[in-house]
């Protein structure tokens, strides 16, 4: 059985822009990496993702926090 981390989940999703003036930015995540430099509470973490826009041939960058429970 093969054991799966959360950034190698991430990959291949679909990312959504909560933020109004990066609405336009949906797309597929394309590489995701923890980032241990951020602090953002108990039982979370953040992940450097970059992720192309649907249409775009440019990828963008994006700091987004999962979750978890322990």
């Amino acid at each position: 059985m093969k054991n799966y981390s959360i950034a190698d989940l991430l990959v291949g999703t679909y990312y959504r822009p909560t933020s109004f003036n990066r609405k336009p930015l949906a797309g597929v995540i394309n590489y995701a990496e923890k980032r241990g430099n951020i602090y953002v509470g108990e039982n979370a973490d953040a992940y450097a993702i970059r992720f192309r826009p649907d249409g775009s041939i440019l990828d963008y960058w994006a700091t987004i926090t999962v979750s978890h429970a322990d």
